[in-house]
């Protein structure tokens, strides 16, 4: 019979290889489910509509913003600006290093960077945590200094 380790981060316990954790952990974990680009498209389409504000809709769906975005991603070449893997485009979101609304131009080159879906979502939750000023002076280098630490 096949076994591995739990996958909760630090458990050593042996399991059949069909688990992905052992009993002890399992009740903390929601089952994995896989979303097809499909469904992912479809729940992007229900946020833009319902949770995410107008003038970031409007903003992100516009073509200047298009383009932009897209001299980014060349630029960086499908790069990933903390890891430095490639990215596939629909894994990649162009972040603004200064959020969005509180920078002057948000089509500054300058302030974009390339972010794998992972740590976009850690920066995000940093952020949250993070005052207006706070954010204002943070820069690129303190971004890539703080999401290798806290995320090895």
């Amino acid at each position: 019979m096949r076994v591995h380790f739990c996958s909760h981060n630090g458990c050593n316990e042996v399991i059949p290889i069909d688990s992905r954790y052992c009993q002890k952990h399992i009740s903390e974990y929601k089952p994995y489910k896989r979303v097809t680009d499909t469904q992912r498209k479809g729940l992007q389409r229900a946020y833009n509509l319902i949770e995410r504000d107008q003038k970031a809709n409007s903003f992100y769906h516009d073509k200047k913003w298009t383009v932009t975005r897209q001299t980014v991603v060349v630029r960086d070449m499908h790069a990933d600006a903390i890891t430095g893997n490639v990215i596939p485009d629909n894994q990649l979101q162009v972040d603004h290093i200064v959020p969005r609304r509180l920078c002057k131009d948000p089509y500054d080159l300058n302030n974009l960077w390339c972010l794998s879906r992972i740590n976009h979502t850690r920066k995000n939750k940093i952020e949250a945590h993070m005052s207006d000023s706070a954010l204002k002076h943070v820069g690129r280098k303190w971004w890539i200094k703080v999401l290798k630490e806290r995320f090895k």
